[in-house]
């Protein structure tokens, strides 16, 4: 039975989040240090971020930047592209305000 307050987010679900193209630098804080980034893309469940420095795979990551305050995990690493999912979803009206103040 799924817990009303706590719903559990499937791996299918959360490929299904719609995602936006953007293109916004960002803060990786990880490991006690900073690494300057860009996200790529972003939806409620995660985003699509590229760095010079990426992360590794698994990862504990906070993102700052002026348009989103999130943490989460870093699930894959690609060169210099990486994907997070986020520790706590955004909410839908949080990633269209995001998208509006670009």
């Amino acid at each position: 039975m799924q817990d009303r307050y706590f719903p559990t987010v499937s791996f299918e679900q959360t490929r299904r989040a719609t995602r936006h193209k953007l293109f916004e630098p960002v803060t990786l804080r990880m490991h006690g240090f900073s690494v300057r980034a860009h996200l790529l893309d972003l939806s409620e469940t995660g985003a699509l971020g590229h760095s010079d420095q990426p992360p590794y795979d698994g990862d504990h990551v906070i993102i700052e930047g002026g348009i989103l305050c999130a943490t989460g995990h870093i699930v894959w690493v690609r060169g210099k592209k990486f994907g997070v999912r986020f520790d706590t979803p955004l909410a839908p009206q949080k990633v269209l305000g995001i998208l509006d103040d670009l």
